[in-house]
């Protein structure tokens, strides 16, 4: 069993590596948030068709997978306690980007998989109205394996900096191997958030900002820790 997983001990580490780091930080959230903002706006501009619209957002969102690539080695500097800067978020344009884009397929299709119930009742299907409960169970189901898939693979992206020689799949692999055992520890951290999360949005969502570092900065802590008691097994 490993102790340093505690949720306590992996926030409090994280808070202490995030002063007079925030504002380079909330700087990174504000330029990778715009970027994506911009290109969906131009999305919903450019096509009226909804099948080109939802083909062009898949698209998107599989080339987000190299911002969020840059955005893990920011964090893994953060709690590695290397120096920081704002174009370490574009550091995934430069470093293995067929394999953040394929490792954000798999998350792209999850979101997308999981966006079907409401993308029906959205269409107003008569035949899934007609067997509400049926949708309601289906969509459940569907959402807790969705839910499964990504922190099952939550740390592909820490994984993929720390060993660059292994392909997609081992990558996968090694994700899926490091979160035996430790899933509902993860769950455990993440629901922790949800009261600074609520107090982020009724204090005018601004706070949000440094919540979100917060939350960033102990998933990177979880995964220093997660690795480094597993050595190379993982």
């Amino acid at each position: 069993m490993n102790n340093n997983l505690n949720s306590k001990k992996i926030k409090d580490f994280s808070r202490s590596r995030l002063w007079g780091n925030y504002g380079v930080l909330i700087s990174a959230i504000i330029v990778e948030s715009t970027l994506i903002y911009v290109a969906k706006l131009m999305v919903n501009l450019e096509f009226s068709s909804a099948v080109l619209f939802l083909i062009a957002s898949f698209i998107i969102n599989l080339l987000s997978g190299l911002l969020i690539s840059g955005r893990t080695y920011m964090y893994m500097n953060l709690v590695y306690e290397n120096p920081l800067q704002l174009s370490d978020l574009f550091y995934g344009f430069t470093f293995n980007q067929n394999k953040a884009i394929m490792l954000q397929l798999v998350f792209a299709v999850t979101s997308f998989v999981s966006s079907i119930p409401i993308l029906l009742w959205e269409n107003k299907n008569e035949l899934m109205k007609q067997h509400f409960n049926i949708w309601c169970i289906s969509s459940i189901i569907i959402l807790i394996l969705a839910l499964t898939v990504n922190i099952y693979l939550s740390q592909v992206f820490f994984l993929m900096h720390d060993f660059p020689e292994r392909s997609v799949k081992q990558l996968i692999n090694s994700s899926i191997f490091l979160m035996k055992g430790n899933v509902f520890k993860y769950i455990k951290l993440m629901l922790s958030f949800i009261p600074f999360l609520i107090l982020g949005v009724i204090t005018m969502f601004i706070p949000l900002l440094w919540v979100f570092c917060y939350i960033r900065a102990s998933q990177a802590h979880f995964y220093r820790e997660l690795i480094s008691s597993h050595d190379d097994n993982a």
